[in-house]
């Protein structure tokens, strides 16, 4: 996985167009998100009222580092922490309450657009892969994937430790000198199972990871 992780960030460095044109320049800064995040299983939409998702929100941020190959392209990347997971509710038992609770260390590799105009406001779009390490993992069901205890307990073994993840995001950014101020709705979804899938009942669907930043308030200088 990791040899991917570099390989691809080999290919992104010599393959993309522009890549040594003159305006070349180095940005970093910071983030923070508060997320929709959600685990998305067929199995668990199936359940109908034994399993109802609540809507659930949990925080993000990290370090943002680019490097700029023309005027309106930049390749991204940085360190991401992500608090993610699902709570769920049930009809038969009342007032209940369960939740699994999952962090992760993300690396991104996205390729970002700005429309630069002559006004300090552009649009930027994003949109790339990043590399999800688990962190931790805990949950209120029984043995992950069956329905509820009283027990919040660790349960970091059912889980992969590293998941492959696509990323869309849109937003606007405020230059002012070599200041960026920047507001983004970023979506991410798993494209490989989060659940560890020799530890699965037979006939349980893969699940992915699902969050969508509301929005994402993040600073780059642009050196």
């Amino acid at each position: 996985m990791m040899r991917s992780w570099i390989f691809a960030w080999l290919m992104a460095a010599g393959w993309i167009p522009g890549a040594q044109a003159q305006d070349n320049r180095f940005l970093a800064g910071a983030h923070l998100a508060l997320q929709n995040t959600w685990i998305v299983s067929g199995t668990d939409a199936d359940e109908g009222p034994l399993l109802d998702y609540e809507a659930t929100y949990r925080s993000a941020f990290g370090i943002d580092l680019a490097y700029r190959y023309r005027p309106s392209w930049r390749l991204l990347t940085g360190l991401r922490y992500s608090l993610q997971g699902q709570r769920y509710s049930t009809a038969n038992i009342p007032n209940a309450l369960y939740r699994t609770e999952l962090s992760y260390y993300k690396v991104p590799l996205l390729i970002e657009y700005a429309t630069l105009t002559e006004k300090p406001l552009h649009i930027i779009f994003q949109g790339g892969f990043q590399l999800a390490l688990l962190s931790s993992a805990k949950s209120s069901r029984e043995d992950v994937f069956v329905y509820y205890s009283a027990a919040f307990k660790d349960v970091k073994s059912y889980y992969s430790n590293a998941v492959v993840e696509g990323v869309l995001g849109c937003g606007v950014e405020y230059a002012t000198g070599p200041h960026l101020l920047r507001l983004i709705v970023r979506a991410e979804y798993a494209l490989n199972d989060i659940e560890q899938t020799e530890k699965k009942p037979a006939l349980r669907s893969v699940a992915s990871n699902a969050a969508i930043a509301l929005p994402m308030v993040a600073y780059l200088y642009d050196f």
